[in-house]
């Protein structure tokens, strides 16, 4: 199932760290967003942390009516919006711990360092979507 906002992309990523459209490495932006949107998928009940198979793909996917400029409206599934705003700062976050060390989280981020867990914010922010019991 392809979801139109879901997994963010290194575009995606770009925007959060205020890059360029040619600043950072593209494989490695791409990797950041990549692993950020799995372990989100993880913390939700969408993906296995044991074997990393998508075992709920359908899980808080909604329904969402595209209006153009030109033609007729048409629906799209997505991740609610929260999902979205959570992988770009978590993907910042690692990003900037990753290759600027302590110094580069941001001031306040209050998360732990790349690869330990979420930042807590982004845990309180996907906390209406918890994972079904025995999932994660």
């Amino acid at each position: 199932m392809a979801l139109a906002n879901w997994p963010i992309t290194a575009a995606d990523l770009r925007k959060a760290l205020s890059y360029g459209s040619t600043q950072g490495d593209e494989d490695e932006l791409a990797l950041y967003a990549k692993a950020v949107c799995e372990e989100i998928d993880a913390a939700t009940g969408r993906r296995d942390r044991m074997t990393g198979e998508l075992v709920n793909p359908t899980r808080w996917v909604i329904t969402e009516t595209v209006t153009p400029d030109v033609g007729d409206p048409y629906d799209v599934e997505v991740l609610p919006s929260i999902f979205v705003l959570a992988a770009r700062e978590a993907a910042k976050l690692w990003w900037q711990q990753s290759f600027n060390g302590p110094k580069g989280q941001p001031e306040g981020a209050g998360g732990p360092p790349m690869g330990a867990d979420l930042p807590s914010k982004v845990k309180g922010w996907l906390s209406k979507y918890p994972p079904v019991p025995g999932i994660s």
